[in-house]
């Protein structure tokens, strides 16, 4: 008799999506967010939240979760812009010259007050080089370089949660997304 392994549990996924979206290329993550929402469907064991900024409200999730994965504009010096990031949550606060989020509470700060709370779950953060370092002024919109680069950013998530088991699907063909899509997937999309 063959034996057959349990099934195993999907893990638990939220996906914050992080950004002010009147900050031109700091809107990078809500204007993915809006994309997929368009036209993807999460597994059921994955959520996605259009958080605006990182706060402390976020504890729960690191209890109820596995994985915790952010898609955040970043700024790393000399780095041009639209390049697609995927880091740890320690890299951003303890490597000197590390890729610096826009936001004041980082992924990694979210971890440390959870893990004095005895909380664990593995952390991903995926980040694209703003153009604009610092608007002068609101407005919405991304830089052509930013929003050019958004399917590459897609690409860095989907691969990651396909790996974990979890993969995006498309609401028209019923299919698995993984990777790159095809040329045009996004287009008519208000991100």
């Amino acid at each position: 008799m063959i034996e057959r392994p349990e099934s195993v549990e999907p893990p638990k996924v939220a996906v914050f999506f992080v950004g002010n979206k009147l900050m031109y290329d700091d809107g990078a993550a809500p204007a993915l967010y809006e994309m997929i929402a368009e036209r993807l469907d999460p597994a059921p064991s994955v959520r996605l939240y259009d958080v605006g900024c990182m706060t402390l409200d976020m504890l729960p999730y690191v209890e109820e979760c596995d994985v915790l994965i952010t898609v955040d504009a970043a700024d790393a010096e000399g780095e041009e812009p639209g390049t697609v990031f995927r880091y740890a949550p320690d890299d951003l606060a303890r490597i000197q010259q590390a890729l610096p989020s826009l936001h004041d509470l980082r992924l990694a700060d979210l971890f440390d007050t959870a893990a004095l709370l005895g909380y664990r779950a593995q952390g991903v953060c995926f980040g694209i080089q703003v153009e604009n370092r610092s608007p002068s002024s609101m407005a919405i919109g991304l830089t052509p370089s930013v929003r050019a680069a958004l399917p590459r950013l897609f690409e860095a998530l989907s691969t990651e949660l396909a790996g974990l088991g979890v993969p995006f699907v498309d609401r028209a063909t019923g299919r698995c997304v993984t990777g790159p899509l095809p040329e045009g997937f996004w287009e008519g999309s208000q991100g």
